[in-house]
């Protein structure tokens, strides 16, 4: 039986939506011979009847789980929803199906409901010892992006009783033994870069995004004409890997404004449609063959994005101010991956601090 589409629960009591607790949960199916409604009475807040919804699709398309569930079918059958119900990009759900390939070798045996905060300790030295599913030690950033991604599951499981406690909040990933990723360009150089380019040329103005803007390499592929307009930049989607639309990272639809130099030169080549109007790993690719030729030997494209922030915080833009114009949803993130301090950063920090000594 497939399931067309979730329906809004419906309320049985003659009540406010914050106070009725008596509910119709609505889904409309199709099982071969058309679409038709199918319900359940469901006793609870709004918030439970929205998620017993969700539940009650799974079960008529016959993904059943519960704590008794094996944790490698557990595993499958949520990678599964999460795709069904498109509720994370196609490479983060990849993502999230490498990594938990590791969670379904050392749980073959194992039920969802039996697994504890000690288990996941476990789990994590286990992986770094090699009881991988290429049989080779991970690294601690490995093992840490398998915790998101069970930190995310067990949530999940959390919320449906299917495990008590979250065996995750007792859980200690590994400390990463890096402080960044990638490296952040001098601001002269990304001077000297935005004065190269050519607003004529598509994969010019990708450059211009990224590192003028801050644009992720998936919103540089996706935004359009009517998206640049004002001095801004208005980043409301991004593409996926085959080019279809998504919701920016971390469902941040933001405005950047533009510098001058940029919008003047984007409004003068303005076309219709997709500024740039490739896919996302085109742009990546391109740049890796062109970098040395701008004098940019070395930096990745995503390293553009990385230099924007940098720049920010070198101009000390305040934190929640760099975080809305750059999409980052996280001040760990902000500050363990994109913020790159140089030693010229810390020398003029200690010149202001005791500059009235």
């Amino acid at each position: 039986m497939r399931v067309l589409k979730k329906r809004r629960p419906k309320r049985l009591e003659d009540k406010p939506t914050s106070r009725c607790r008596k509910w119709q949960l609505i889904l409309s199916v199709d099982d071969g011979s058309g679409p038709r409604d199918t319900t359940r009475t469901f006793r609870g807040t709004f918030t439970r009847a929205v998620e017993a919804t969700d539940d009650f699709a799974d079960e008529m398309e016959g993904t059943v789980v519960t704590s008794g569930t094996p944790v490698p079918e557990y595993v499958e059958a949520w990678i599964e929803m999460r795709r069904r119900r498109k509720l994370v990009a196609s490479r983060t759900s990849q993502t999230d199906e490498e990594k938990l390939a590791c969670v379904k070798l050392n749980w073959k045996h194992r039920a969802i409901g039996s697994i504890t905060a000690d288990d996941v300790n476990d789990l994590f030295v286990a992986a770094m010892e090699g009881r991988t599913p290429s049989g080779r030690p991970w690294s601690e950033r490995s093992v840490i992006r398998m915790a998101t991604s069970m930190n995310a599951m067990f949530t999940y499981a959390a919320g449906r009783g299917h495990v008590s406690p979250n065996p995750m909040d007792g859980a200690t990933p590994p400390r990463p033994g890096y402080k960044t990723h990638g490296k952040a360009m001098p601001e002269s150089m990304m001077d000297s870069l935005l004065a190269q380019l050519d607003y004529s040329k598509r994969m010019h103005r990708a450059v211009a995004l990224a590192v003028g803007a801050g644009l992720r390499e998936s919103e540089v592929a996706r935004i359009e004409w009517p998206d640049v307009i004002d001095y801004e930049a208005r980043v409301n989607g991004a593409c996926e890997r085959d080019g279809s639309d998504k919701e920016p990272k971390n469902c941040c639809a933001r405005v950047v404004p533009l510098d001058e130099g940029i919008y003047d030169g984007l409004d003068a080549n303005r076309g219709d449609g997709r500024v740039v109007g490739v896919l996302p790993h085109s742009i990546s690719t391109w740049w890796s063959k062109h970098a040395a030729g701008f004098g940019c030997a070395g930096y990745t494209f995503h390293d553009l994005r990385r230099s924007f922030v940098t720049r920010l915080a070198r101009h000390d833009v305040n934190e929640s101010t760099a975080m809305e114009i750059s999409g980052i949803k996280s001040p760990d993130t902000i500050h363990g991956i994109y913020t790159q301090v140089s030693r010229d950063m810390t020398r003029a920090a200690i010149r202001k601090a005791f500059s009235r000594a």
